[in-house]
């Protein structure tokens, strides 16, 4: 088996089922005691017995794989076969493949491969569940015993849409909620793929976000709906102005002009909100997540923030290799701590103002 050790790659031989020797958390993270007791206290001891259920799942998909992905190329062969015996008496050559005969055969490879897939894929898929059922929540415990965890998203999109910033959309998928408290602000986030599907002759669906959405409680309320949006260009800001009730805000910060676009239905709360601090602490998150075109909106008490990313959000590390749960640790403790940059950056939680 393998593992890494720091950026270092370690070849393991422990045979299967021999018990694994304590991880030496300093290791990872020498600058952080507080985090490394927690790790030898709290997640270690699941490392054991998810080893042994790693190993087990990676063992019973080799067996399947083993098993039924040549039943399935037998099954696969024996009806492209049949199909081109039972067309030969009306097809030169019998080529049913490039006739009438080609569809029931794709459409059948289709069914078999998908089930092959499924069956293949389903303990792992089920040992990962696992994991970030039973040990995950335990990780997101080091930020306090209010912070919580679920794979499923409690909430849906359509609770958000009070904010006016998520985009049209057929389809939503939402996983990894996580709620919790930091510097008396309450976060819940969860990451968010929402689709658009085109009713044409063919079916294509158009990616309109995925990324991660922060939802902070803020320490007073607003009045009004206060909206800001990466700059589309003069044509793309009015053509999205004219399907809003919210009106464009002018600034004063020609910089933050040049990267947003503000939209409220109260000019005088939209400017006291965007002062030229808090647009500058904007502009220093915006930078912070590498000029991504992340948006914004103030709505009763709440910011919702939404995050474009390229990658996924806390997710069990490599099933291939030996589990200890470290990578998993060093992942969401890093995660987190981004989030919690987020509400140090815009300082939200200073009560005398934005």
């Amino acid at each position: 088996m393998n593992t890494f050790v720091g950026s270092t790659f370690v070849q393991s031989n422990r045979p299967f089922g021999e018990r694994l020797k304590p991880v030496h958390a300093d290791l990872y993270w020498n600058d952080d005691e507080e985090l490394n007791l927690y790790f030898e206290t709290e997640i270690q001891p699941y490392a054991e017995e998810f080893e042994e259920r790693r190993q087990e799942a990676v063992k019973e998909t080799m067996v399947t794989a083993a098993t039924i992905i040549p039943a399935a190329i037998v099954l696969v062969a024996l009806a492209t076969w049949a199909a081109m015996s039972f067309n030969s008496t009306s097809n030169v050559g019998g080529f049913a493949l490039f006739n009438d005969a080609a569809n029931p055969i794709v459409f059948l490879c289709f069914l078999v491969g998908t089930g092959c897939w499924y069956l293949i894929s389903r303990p792992l898929k089920l040992f990962r569940s696992s994991v970030k059922a039973e040990v995950f929540p335990k990780i997101f415990e080091f930020f306090g015993d209010r912070f919580s965890y679920s794979e499923k998203s409690p909430i849906s999109i359509e609770s958000l849409e009070r904010s006016r910033i998520i985009p049209g959309h057929d389809k939503a998928e939402l996983e990894d909620y996580v709620k919790g408290e930091y510097e008396d602000i309450d976060i819940e986030l969860v990451e968010a793929r929402l689709v658009k599907i085109s009713k044409g002759k063919h079916r294509n669906e158009t990616v309109k976000f995925n990324g991660i959405c922060i939802l902070l409680s803020m320490p007073k309320n607003f009045t009004s709906n206060t909206v800001v949006r990466r700059d589309g260009g003069k044509v793309k800001n009015w053509f999205k102005s004219s399907f809003t009730t919210l009106e464009r805000v002018e600034l004063e910060d020609p910089v933050f002009e040049k990267e947003f676009e503000v939209l409220s239905d109260d000019q005088v709360e939209a400017r006291y909100l965007l002062s030229s601090t808090f647009m500058e602490r904007l502009l220093k998150l915006q930078h912070h997540y590498g000029g991504t075109s992340l948006e914004a909106s103030f709505y009763n008490n709440k910011l919702l923030l939404m995050i474009p990313c390229a990658h996924n959000h806390f997710e069990v590390a490599s099933v291939w290799e030996e589990k200890n749960f470290v990578e998993e640790t060093r992942t969401i403790v890093q995660e987190m701590r981004g989030i919690f940059d987020i509400i140090d950056i815009l300082k939200l939680n200073e009560r005398t103002g934005l």
